[in-house]
């Protein structure tokens, strides 16, 4: 992995790969224009650096999503342990697992749909359409888990037991 973006809007996170020599955006080919930007392949997206932490992606429809360069996290199993638990929101009406399997973080919503998470930034997990990040306390305690996706931006759930 070259960079790691994250959506200002989302929370949704991006990876900038170089494979066989082609620059990639999430998988998807970047082509250089000769403005400067990158369009990606498949899609009516452009994908513009403002500064060297600072881009923005520009979609067919002229919406412009604000992009912020982060730094990759990889946890511990150690800190991986802390966000396992039961977790509920009462504006979801909902209660869901944040759980490890074979060291492995997953966000469960019932026995029969589990959804396996990656690391991206500190706190922060993505899998699939969802990214799920963690608030903490002034003490450093996690207190809050998020849950956001492309057009749900944050569903906050607190933690019922560990």
């Amino acid at each position: 992995m070259l960079a790691l973006w994250q959506s200002e809007l989302t929370k949704l996170t991006y990876q900038i790969t170089l494979d066989k020599g082609e620059l990639r955006f999430d998988g998807d080919a970047l082509t250089p224009t000769p403005d400067g930007s990158f369009t990606i392949e498949d899609a009516e997206l452009t994908f513009k650096f403002r500064s060297t932490a600072r881009a923005e992606m520009l979609d067919f429809d002229g919406s412009a999503t604000p992009l912020t360069k982060v730094t990759a996290w990889n946890p511990t199993q150690a800190e991986l342990a802390t966000f396992a638990g039961e977790w509920r929101s009462d504006e979801a009406q909902a209660t869901m697992k944040f759980s490890l399997e074979r060291d492995k973080p997953f966000l469960v919503f019932s026995p029969f749909w589990k959804i396996a998470m990656k690391p991206t930034l500190k706190d922060h997990f993505s899998g699939g359409i969802y990214v799920v990040w963690f608030t903490r306390n002034r003490t450093g305690k996690i207190t809050q888990l998020h849950v956001g996706r492309h057009r749900l931006r944050d569903m906050v759930f607190y933690r019922l037991r560990k």
